[in-house]
């Protein structure tokens, strides 16, 4: 499977509206390089930590109020940290706001908690249709993976550092496999330190 451009149809704008971008040429992602003369793109990829199954009304209702996590979790953002440099990573707490119509994603990753599977299923399935690749990890996955793999491309079984890297590199590529399985526990360590620099703060109270 090879990344491309696509349009993920009628999302939410930001403003609580639809929005329908449609990109008129699906093509190969060229990462970027820096080579002279050779067209530079650069793999987008977004991170959704996904909010509980209340709705598009009942998230959006969540967030108008402020019932936000008094501070995010880290898991999401230590993938973020994760990710290969030469992608341009996004990282969507869906607590705190919707899911952006742009920019386009080239590959999405989904961290799934019980309370979020359904909901995350569902975003699993919207993109997909689109032809975005979706990644599925966390410890529902880890958990259930034959259940998690009917809903995605790829799924990570197991702690993330050993393994996302080479997600995101097999997806440029062109050799997404449809599981990744972590040899072991992951020394402390050895992980890196989460994306703080993502964070809404404004969103979060501290």
């Amino acid at each position: 499977m090879k990344l491309a451009f696509a349009s993920l149809g009628p999302m939410d704008d930001g403003n609580g509206g639809p929005t329908d971008r449609r990109v008129a040429s699906a093509h190969t992602i060229l990462a970027r390089t820096g080579t002279q003369g050779r067209l530079e793109v650069a793999v987008q990829v977004m991170l959704i930590d996904p909010a509980p199954n209340l709705g598009d009304a009942g998230r959006a209702s969540a967030r108008k109020s402020g019932r936000q996590l008094g501070y995010p979790g880290l898991g999401i953002y230590t993938v973020a940290a994760l990710t290969p440099p030469e992608a341009q990573v996004m990282v969507v707490d869906e607590s705190t706001r919707p899911i952006p119509a742009a920019p386009r994603p080239d590959l999405v990753g989904i961290s799934v908690q019980a309370p979020t599977a359904p909901h995350a299923y569902e975003l699993a399935t919207r993109m997909r249709r689109s032809g975005i690749p979706v990644v599925l990890g966390g410890i529902h996955v880890t958990l259930n993976p034959d259940e998690a793999a009917k809903h995605a491309d790829a799924i990570v079984v197991g702690e993330a550092e050993a393994t996302w890297p080479h997600v995101v590199r097999d997806a440029m590529n062109g050799r997404l496999e449809p599981r990744y399985d972590a040899p072991g526990p992951v020394p402390l360590d050895a992980s890196p330190r989460p994306r703080r620099d993502l964070m809404p703060r404004s969103r979060h109270t501290p």
